[in-house]
């Protein structure tokens, strides 16, 4: 049995691809633990600048390995949930922007994964969906992202329905930022994911992280800590180059 996940690095960008091709790149336990380890290492790495989560053809990910829900004790149940739910923590904290590059169809708990990244970049061939529900199921990890991103009503729908949609009808959504062709999929996530990795670091992990902490604020709170983070991120060498860089000759930090 090979890797559950492969590594490679492309310039500063880590490209991570999930390897259980047989299994439609489905999430069992060892993937789950396999892809945060290899997350938090690439996090630390200063050489990295971005990461590309994408999977091994023909699709992306199919969602949990059902061999591993099949009955199992309260407590193995709950450890996998709380592995499954540790990934969905770990995107939005990491440092780094992480693009999800999605390859095939991504279903139930690959759609959530691809839909907790930073960005997705789709091929037009893929198709997201919950289909959890009609099998009896609930997709409760991955509606927490969606709800985020489309709204109540369409969520709502694609949950209870089960339905897929289209690549350029998740983008209509929301739910992704781009669709291209089968053959442009990588080079556009890695051509996005090195303009990302050309900006300062700290302005591109400052961002990150505040975005997703003022989207759980209070409208007043919300304002408090950007302006904390504002003032925190003008006092950083990056900043004050930027700044001086803007006003002086209208250029960019670096």
């Amino acid at each position: 049995m090979g890797e559950s996940v492969l590594e490679r690095v492309e310039g500063g960008t880590a490209v991570l691809t999930l390897n259980r091709p047989e299994a439609r790149n489905a999430l069992n336990r060892a993937l789950v633990d396999d892809l945060k380890t290899r997350l938090r290492q690439l996090d630390g790495d200063p050489a990295i600048t971005a990461i590309v989560i994408t999977g091994a053809d023909p699709v992306f990910c199919a969602g949990a390995d059902l061999k591993e829900i099949a009955p199992v004790g309260v407590e193995a149940a709950f450890a996998r949930a709380e592995a499954s739910m540790d990934l969905h923590r770990l995107l939005p904290r990491l440092r780094k922007p992480v693009i999800a590059a999605v390859n095939g169809h991504a279903l139930a708990g690959g759609c959530g994964l691809a839909l907790a990244c930073d960005l997705v970049v789709a091929a037009d061939t893929a198709q997201f969906g919950y289909p959890e529900t009609p099998r009896g199921l609930v997709a409760a990890l991955v509606m927490v992202n969606l709800t985020r991103l489309v709204g109540r009503r369409t969520a709502l729908e694609l949950l209870l329905t089960g339905r897929r949609v289209t690549a350029e009808r998740a983008r209509e959504l929301g739910m992704i930022n781009e669709v291209v062709g089968k053959t442009d999929l990588m080079p556009r996530a890695l051509t996005l994911a090195a303009e990302l990795g050309g900006h300062p670091p700290t302005a591109v992990s400052f961002t990150k992280s505040l975005f997703y902490e003022v989207a759980e604020l209070p409208f007043d709170s919300a304002l408090a800590r950007a302006r904390d983070v504002n003032l925190r991120m003008r006092m950083t060498d990056a900043g004050m180059r930027g700044a001086a860089a803007f006003f002086e000759k209208g250029g960019k930090g670096k």
